[in-house]
């Protein structure tokens, strides 16, 4: 519920940065609760989902030159 507060409050594009929050507490969660360590397939996916939004966070900052009207 309170996800659903932030989100009609705030842009989605402050809180989406906060989501990569959940990957890493599921990790700590998954290990404190059940004893489950992510193995090398997990973590490359993990990898994956952050370089994505880093890289989309880096390409939104550089927009390139701008494009003239035909």
């Amino acid at each position: 519920m309170l996800g659903i507060y932030a989100y009609r409050s705030t842009p989605a594009s402050v809180l989406a940065p906060l989501q990569y929050l959940e990957i890493v507490s599921a990790c700590i969660f998954a290990y404190w609760v059940f004893g489950d360590f992510p193995d090398a397939m997990k973590w490359l996916g993990i990898a994956i989902i952050i370089g994505s939004g880093l890289f989309i966070i880096w390409r939104e900052d550089n927009p390139g030159p701008p494009v003239e009207p035909v």
